[in-house]
């Protein structure tokens, strides 16, 4: 069973991946995501490195390159992204969501119902969340936890995990 949810995991990693709440910027102007993950680790380090931004831009491209990180599966550099991302933006409900995926993919379930859980509880309308924490629940052979948080998913996103 652990097999099937890894398999279902990485698909939700690839969906999850997509388009973000925020666009951070390089110096030049460009975004620091990239389809290629090691070009969007390096663009979202130059970001990061550069000092030029802060606040929430600047835990946006931690997020970033923490998608970018989880996208090239590296899971370790990816949590650390994200933590620093929800460090400069406690509620960033992206990066909760982000960062339990990661943990997912560790097959770290109880971590990942945690920040699940933490961004339902700023968002109740996130299907993403939804969506993950039944995957979560699943790993944890919480089938009928699993299909009532996929079902809520499916009702607030009838698309989700497509």
């Amino acid at each position: 069973m652990r097999q099937a949810t890894w398999r279902i995991v990485a698909v939700f990693s690839i969906w999850l991946s997509q388009p973000a709440d925020a666009q951070t910027a390089d110096s030049n102007g460009t975004s620091c995501k990239n389809a290629d993950p090691n070009l969007a680790i390096s663009s979202c380090t130059s970001v990061i490195q550069s000092g030029r931004i802060a606040g929430d831009i600047l835990a946006a491209a931690y997020n970033d390159r923490g998608d970018a990180y989880t996208n090239n599966y590296d899971d370790e550099h990816a949590i650390a992204d994200y933590n620093q991302a929800i460090k400069l933006k406690p509620n960033y409900v992206q990066a909760l969501v982000s960062r339990a995926l990661a943990y997912a993919n560790q097959q770290n379930f109880e971590l990942a119902i945690m920040d699940y859980s933490h961004a339902i509880r700023i968002d109740p309308t996130n299907a993403k969340a939804f969506y993950g924490r039944g995957l979560a629940k699943f790993g944890l052979c919480d089938i009928d936890g699993a299909e009532q948080d996929l079902a809520k998913a499916r009702a607030l996103d009838p698309k989700v995990g497509k």
